[in-house]
């Protein structure tokens, strides 16, 4: 990351904006990644890692919101987002079949919501309500929201990328962030990086957000299921970290 940035500092705004762009391109490829193990099929019996990019993002199959088995969407939590968020820009990185983007959105109460996701079609199997965003490498030449939502995200994401997709959210987030992230122990689809609370909190204190702790158990007494219950978290940044918009 220090590399990265230090490169990054030589370009301008519009040069980076573009270069995240077309990185992004490239690292969907079109879903060849997820094509190429099509024909390693009959493996996944044994593993699934043939459903997933490398990335983390789901193959076609599981992010078809009409064939995945896999997706959960907590109706009451998000109905509980939409009044917690009222009047605010918003977007989700990692919205997968665009669940939640459809709801807040027909609640009216939000002012906005982008929704953004690392699987390879899931532009194709939303018909372009969520848009391709690579978690795992920098993002830039985004708008800055007010609030970034990022729900049973990072445990999909491997290790070594989790402090890019940690940065990638803090950078957007002009006020906070609602994050949820898979607890050690937790069963589910492809998951490698589970976290324990004390390290999401430390990782975030260390990008610049504070624990709201009312807020964090507003969410969770509107949560059905168990394991958002136990991982959602609301982070506010704190005073003396100063968004820079020139660096989103």
């Amino acid at each position: 990351m220090q590399v990265y940035k230090k490169w990054r500092g030589s370009l301008d705004k519009l040069q980076v904006s573009q270069l995240s762009s077309s990185v992004d391109v490239v690292f969907r490829g079109d879903g060849l990644e997820c094509h190429l193990e099509e024909g390693k099929r009959w493996q996944s019996q044994i593993n699934n890692q043939f459903e997933v990019a490398s990335s983390g993002g789901w193959c076609e199959e599981e992010s078809d919101p009409q064939k995945s088995k896999a997706h959960a969407f907590d109706f009451s939590l998000a109905s509980s987002l939409g009044h917690f968020l009222s009047g605010q820009r918003v977007a989700s990185f990692g919205d997968g079949p665009g669940q939640y983007k459809e709801h807040l959105l027909k609640q009216g109460l939000v002012a906005s919501y982008d929704a953004y996701d690392g699987a390879p079609f899931c532009e194709t199997v939303t018909s372009g309500e969520v848009k391709f965003m690579d978690l795992t490498i920098p993002q830039y030449g985004l708008p800055v929201y007010d609030w970034v939502i990022c729900l049973e995200v990072a445990e999909h994401v491997p290790a070594r990328y989790e402090l890019v997709l940690v940065d990638n959210i803090a950078r957007h987030a002009r006020k906070g962030i609602v994050l949820s992230w898979g607890h050690p122990g937790q069963p589910g689809f492809h998951h490698v990086n589970n976290k324990s609370p004390e390290d999401v909190k430390r990782l975030l204190d260390e990008a610049g957000f504070a624990l709201n702790d009312s807020s964090s158990s507003l969410l969770r007494q509107n949560s059905t299921f168990f394991w958002i219950v136990q991982n959602i978290f609301v982070f506010e940044r704190k005073p003396e970290v100063i968004l820079r918009e020139d660096d989103a």
